[in-house]
């Protein structure tokens, strides 16, 4: 295939993926990335992550988002943006590392619904860092696959062990290599934990990341134990995909320690959080659609096409549904009805009265700053550092208390946690709104000073 074929051909390919994207632009989104959305918007306002705005994700998503923003705006736009660039280096990475069977194979089941993968979790970019870091490692390029690496840890810690075992499976020649790879992977989190140090947050980050990240998951070995359970292994969610599953798993043997390293790193990945949400299942898009096209490319090349009509047939159907039955397939209805709390807010707050919401979806769709640097209420509900942060939390309201405050309702909020005891006698819950039952509204009695 000659040079301009393959670029009018990858051309095509990226441009189907940004229309595939385009068909849920309007989707309401969920927590996740309205939290990254907010606090990358916050970050840009001057606000400084972790010592005030709060997350558990170390920062090269907010970084990106940040730069999603810079590029296309706040709001949708910049969420778009970052969501075709993303799939468009993983889509070239594949190409990269397995050619062009591989690229289209990843484009078709790149925004598989059941997978919630249309639109730019933190999968979307650790996919993107390790196909091309397993494509430079296939060409011995030990420098740049490790600064791809390192990237991958700062989207997600436990891609590690999968750094790890693909440098250590590297076709690189010699321990000199590996050790260069290895060096250049940890440079990046080192130095970003040096930067945060420097600036008196390492507290900080070691609180959120490490911290609460460790009881978020608990044992890592119960994990992977528990990953092989058939309906984690294989869970409703990948079925879509089983087609390329099936494809690669017939020339597994064939394909060498790096393929097996990529493989066995991903599984980690997946497995290691202990909750196996769809989302996570899409780290084994690439890897599998490499498998696939290698597989058929040695055993069976005239059945490369029937895989790709096949791929589309499964996948043409969820463009039948509009953006919001989108989301309620993947979540139910708490990001749709998110929004519309987000439109009734002006009707609630007089002019420079605030809201503190839970779901960070209400700041994104209604484009108000938050009350405070903690934009979601996951970690005042769970984990380590609830009375930690309900406190700050409290401190913050204390200094300026909002007139409104936004709780999923689902499951109620406990009254024994500090949140509902910071709320106490100075808030009154409303009556449920049936535009959004899903929520629960608690009212200031006392008027709120701007």
């Amino acid at each position: 295939m000659t040079r301009s074929r393959a670029a009018l051909l990858l051309a095509g390919l990226v441009a189907a993926v940004a229309l595939m994207r385009l068909h849920t632009y309007h989707e309401p989104l969920d927590r996740d990335l309205t939290s990254y959305a907010v606090i990358a918007h916050e970050l840009l306002q001057g606000r400084e992550l972790y010592s005030d705005l709060w997350d558990h994700k170390p920062p090269a998503i907010h970084v990106t988002y940040a730069l999603g923003e810079l590029l296309a705006g706040y709001g949708r736009s910049g969420v778009y943006c970052i969501n075709v660039l993303g799939a468009a280096l993983t889509l070239l990475g594949a190409y990269a590392a397995g050619g062009m069977w591989a690229a289209a194979y990843f484009a078709v089941v790149s925004g598989d619904l059941a997978l919630q993968a249309n639109q730019p979790n933190v999968e979307l970019f650790l996919n993107a860092a390790l196909v091309w870091s397993y494509a430079l490692l296939k060409r011995s390029r030990p420098m740049s696959a490790g600064s791809l690496l390192g990237l991958a840890v700062l989207y997600k810690p436990n891609a590690l062990p999968a750094v790890l075992l693909l440098i250590l499976a590297a076709p690189l020649g010699s321990a000199r290599a590996r050790l260069k790879a290895l060096a250049v992977a940890a440079a990046l989190p080192i130095g970003t934990v040096l930067y945060f140090a420097s600036t008196g947050r390492a507290e900080a980050l070691f609180s959120a990341v490490l911290e609460y990240n460790a009881a978020y998951g608990g044992g890592l070995l119960k994990n992977l134990a528990r990953g092989l359970a058939p309906w984690n292994l294989l869970p409703r969610c990948i079925w879509m995909a089983l087609p390329l599953a099936a494809a690669a798993l017939c020339g597994a043997r064939e394909r060498g320690w790096l393929a097996a390293a990529y493989a066995a790193g991903t599984y980690i990945a997946v497995a290691a959080p202990g909750r196996f949400y769809p989302h996570y299942y899409q780290l084994w898009l690439p890897p599998l659609a490499l498998g696939a096209a290698a597989t058929l490319a040695e055993h069976r090349p005239r059945a490369r096409w029937a895989l790709l009509g096949l791929l589309v047939a499964l996948q043409a159907p969820w463009y039948r549904l509009d953006a919001e039955t989108w989301s309620r397939r993947k979540y139910g209805p708490f990001n749709v009805e998110a929004e519309r709390v987000a439109a009734a807010l002006p009707s609630m707050l007089g002019e420079g009265e605030q809201v503190w919401s839970g779901e960070s979806g209400v700041y994104f769709a209604s484009q108000r700053r938050p009350a405070s640097g903690i934009v979601y209420d996951l970690p005042l509900r769970e984990g380590p550092l609830v009375e930690d942060l309900t406190r700050r939390l409290a401190s913050e309201w204390e200094r300026r208390p909002p007139r409104v405050v936004v709780l999923l309702d689902r499951p109620p909020l406990d009254p024994a946690l500090p949140l509902a005891r910071a709320l106490g006698a100075d808030y009154q819950r409303q009556p449920a709104d049936p535009r959004f039952p899903s929520y629960a509204l608690w009212r200031r009695k006392r008027p709120t000073s701007p």
